[in-house]
């Protein structure tokens, strides 16, 4: 098994979504409103208007091929 954590926008969660299902990924967890640092400096996972605004994290187990 392998784990897979993927942070997008929240305007790409229904393409990771539809990709996870494509890659016969049954199920996952979504974390929405994440935070963190990295190359683009500190991002802060606030909801501003809608879901779409912030970050979201999908945490996924996939057999090994």
């Amino acid at each position: 098994m392998k784990k897979i954590e993927v942070i997008v926008s929240g305007d790409n969660e229904n393409m990771v979504a539809t990709m996870m299902e494509k890659a016969n990924i049954s199920g996952f967890t979504l974390l929405r409103n994440v935070s963190g640092k990295g190359h683009h400096g500190f991002r802060e996972g606030k909801i501003l208007f809608n879901d779409k605004a912030s970050f979201v994290m999908f945490i996924a187990v996939a057999p090994e091929e």
